[in-house]
């Protein structure tokens, strides 16, 4: 999203290498923040992701009150305000959002960078909600999909024995001998085919191990 709405705090945010939820928190509640204050800047970021409206991320944060009451804020009032602060501080993706529901509202579609379409022949009172989510995850979660594809393709082309894509994940199998190759080569496409279609915004690629799914330890890579 911050390479998509050019978000100049979160597009700093994710060029630094931070921690975006604490970042967020930072941003939010000031220097103090601590791990309840990242719990709320998590929810939020995630339901904005999600295309949630002002109105939603409040209920969402009420609604977090049985899960984790100790990260609840005192009333209702002091959760739309941390709300009405997330949407000042990063406001160019609001703005954003407010253009992708323009264009979704105009045209019956919104579009990844890769051109990727996400279609809502008929617009009506019923499905505006969902529409009015999936306009704002269609293009960000989609890119990611489209980049993840785009890199498996290459290295099934390439020979690799390439198994599944999982949402951000590549499942390969290759020989004991040329783990630590193939994985570095992964890396390398992934990187790749991320930096033309998302050249302002760094990727990190991390590579795990193991004779089953769940064995697999963390490997580590080549900058």
């Amino acid at each position: 999203m911050g390479s998509l709405s050019q978000d100049p705090v979160l597009m700093e945010i994710f060029r630094s290498g931070r921690d975006p939820h604490g970042a967020a928190a930072e941003r939010i509640f000031g220097a103090g923040w601590g791990e309840e204050e990242r719990y709320l800047a998590k929810a939020v970021n995630f339901g904005f992701l999600y295309g949630g409206s002002k109105a939603v991320l409040v209920n969402r944060i009420m609604d977090l009150r049985g899960y984790r009451p100790s990260v609840m804020l005192p009333n209702k009032q002091a959760i739309i305000d941390v709300v009405d602060n997330y949407l000042e501080v990063f406001k160019r993706a609001l703005e954003w959002r407010n253009e992708q529901l323009a264009s979704l509202e105009r045209d019956g579609y919104v579009s990844t960078r890769t051109g990727r379409r996400r279609r809502f022949r008929l617009l009506t009172d019923t499905n505006m909600d969902e529409a009015s989510k999936a306009c704002i995850n269609a293009p960000t979660q989609g890119l990611a999909s489209d980049i993840n594809n785009l890199a498996f393709c290459q290295l099934t082309e390439e020979g690799y024995r390439t198994l599944l894509s999982i949402h951000d994940s590549i499942l390969l199998e290759v020989p004991v001998d040329r783990v630590a190759e193939s994985a570095q080569h992964v890396k390398d496409v992934l990187c790749s085919v991320w930096n033309d279609w998302v050249p302002d915004v760094p990727i990190e690629v991390d590579a795990k191990v193991g004779a089953t799914w769940g064995s697999m330890a963390k490997l580590d890579l080549q900058t």
